[in-house]
């Protein structure tokens, strides 16, 4: 059984689920392609007090957010007090400054900044 950190809901399946399977239990799925570009995958992100991270560059580790979590952080980025309002690409550039990563940031963030 996951931490309650790592994924949003037990029904719900993430981009984050085949990757903290994988490197919790290694569990892989059947098909052969799917449990490559999971290997492949995996070996970009670590586990740490439950939470999943990605691996940086060039800085500290990126949290990887549940889908929960992501809108409160784009709205807090976006809208907070000394926000700017910032477009989709700099609200991305802002979320990985601030140590966050998920896959789909991009589309996220011009969702976000429509509203």
């Amino acid at each position: 059984m996951a931490p309650a950190g790592i994924l949003a809901t037990d029904e719900e399946m993430t981009w984050m689920t085949p990757i903290t399977k994988y490197l919790e239990n290694d569990i892989l799925p059947n098909d052969r392609n799917q449990s490559r570009r999971i290997k492949k995958h995996a070996a970009r992100y670590c586990i740490s007090r439950g939470k999943l991270f990605r691996r940086s560059f060039s800085g500290p580790y990126l949290r990887c957010p549940t889908s929960t979590q992501v809108n409160m952080i784009l709205k807090e980025l976006h809208e907070r007090e000394c926000g700017s309002h910032s477009s989709g690409r700099s609200l991305v550039l802002r979320g990985r400054r601030a140590g966050y990563y998920w896959t789909t940031m991009a589309e996220y963030a011009n969702q976000q900044r429509k509203y």
